[in-house]
Formats: structure tokens, C-alpha cells, sequence
């Protein structure tokens, strides 16, 4: 099925390089819904469908239900979970050992991805709000998300510098083990746009945010949501 797809993607691209406009609109006047076809799938395939296999697959208008909280609220919460700046992996463990930090494996509503700039612990306040989070998302959808960055060392804080440009030049929140990131843009395991996931996830967050339970800030260009535990 995916390549019979991609070949009505391609074909309609090859369409389109060898024979310009004019090819376009012979095959919009004469095949309008072999046209339509293409269309669709060349537009799913550029921006994510808007369907998802355990959800409506309802067209949704994107809403807004969340507040971009400042940046110096999300520090000020994580220097109050009982963990002083951690440097290095040392630290980690250190705190590990003691029960500050725990591990981070996923849970119901969400699932942890491949992490290269951070390691799988939070605090245990954070890792608590997570979960919290992860079900009530779920109970909401039957769906999960996709949890794109956890607890982060100084040194891999700078690491992530040279490569992206949201990532704070100063401290981080994420180094205190209060904060993770949910991306936006995974799903159920796909990459792609879902609106109708993105409002239902934006509700759920909106509503802990108004229990004054956790800070959120939208960073648009990773495609996920910083948030950190109160």
C-alpha cells in the first residue's frame, strides 16, 4: 500500500518537472480524480496526515489552550526540586543513588525516545507530573506522545549549543532534572502533523497548568513543548 503510494507521489512529480503547468492541468481536466488522488497523498506526504489509526481522523483547526510561561519561572520551579546544577554524569549518579533521581522509561500516554543529549532520569516531582501527563492524555485519546529530552549535564547542555539555537546559552532547567520536552510533531510513534493530537495535548497541559502544576513554554523551531514540573 505505502508503495503504491509513493509511486502516485513520484509519478505526479515527474509529471510536474517533465511537462510543467500544462501536463498539470491536462491531468486536472481530463483524470480531475486521479488528480485529486495525487493531491492528496503529495500533501500528506510533504506535511503528515491528519489521520492517525486510534483517533478520529477528523480534520482539526489548530487552537492555542496553552500559556508560554518565561523562561525565568521554569528556572526558579527547577532550583526547588532539591537538585543542585548537575555538571556531568557523575552528578547523575550521584543523585540516582540517593533517590533524587529516577529513571525514565515511558509509561502509559507516552514513550521515551532516543535520547542523545540527555539521559532517562527526572526528578521525582518531575517524573510524577509526567506520568500524570502521560494518562490523563491517554484516557483522553487512547493515544500516546512522544518525550524528546530529559535531564541534561552541563557538559551535554553545551553539546547541544552548537547545534541548536533554542537551546539556552546560559542555564538550563533541564539541568536541575525538573524539565523534559514533549514533541509535538510524534504521535503513536509517526512523525507528522496531528492537529486533533496536538489540541487534545494542548488541553491536557492547559489543564496543569491552571492547577499550577507545571510551567510550559512552545519552542517552535524543535517542534515540542518545554515543560517543567512546579
Amino acid at each position: 500500500m505505502q508503495a503504491k503510494k509513493r509511486l502516485l507521489i513520484f509519478s505526479f512529480i515527474a509529471v510536474i518537472i517533465l511537462g510543467g503547468t500544462g501536463s498539470v492541468l491536462w491531468l486536472k481536466r481530463y483524470h480531475p480524480r486521479y488528480y485529486k488522488k495525487i493531491k492528496k497523498e503529495l500533501k500528506e506526504f510533504c506535511h503528515g496526515s491528519e489521520e492517525d489509526g486510534e483517533s478520529s481522523g477528523k480534520n482539526c483547526k489548530r487552537r492555542t489552550y496553552i500559556v508560554n510561561n518565561r523562561y525565568r519561572l521554569h528556572l526558579s520551579a527547577a532550583r526547588t526540586h532539591g537538585i543542585k546544577y548537575l555538571r556531568n554524569d557523575k552528578d547523575i549518579r550521584l543523585y540516582r543513588s540517593g533517590g533524587r533521581l529516577v529513571s525514565v522509561r515511558g509509561g502509559k500516554g507516552y514513550k521515551v525516545q532516543r535520547l542523545y543529549y540527555s539521559r532517562k532520569v527526572l526528578s521525582k516531582r518531575a517524573a510524577n507530573v509526567l506520568s500524570q501527563i502521560g494518562r490523563e492524555f491517554h484516557k483522553q485519546t487512547g493515544s500516546y506522545f512522544m518525550v524528546s529530552s530529559l535531564t541534561r549535564t552541563d557538559y551535554l547542555q553545551r553539546r547541544l549549543r552548537k547545534r541548536n539555537v533554542n537551546a539556552t546559552g546560559k542555564i538550563s532547567s533541564h539541568c536541575y532534572g525538573a524539565s523534559f520536552d514533549i514533541s509535538y510533531i510524534r504521535f503513536n510513534g509517526r512523525k507528522g502533523y496531528n492537529s486533533c493530537l496536538q489540541n487534545e495535548l494542548e488541553k491536557v497541559l492547559a489543564g496543569f497548568q491552571k492547577k499550577h502544576k507545571i510551567y510550559v513554554l512552545k519552542e517552535n523551531r524543535t517542534k515540542c513543548y518545554h515543560i517543567t514540573a512546579r
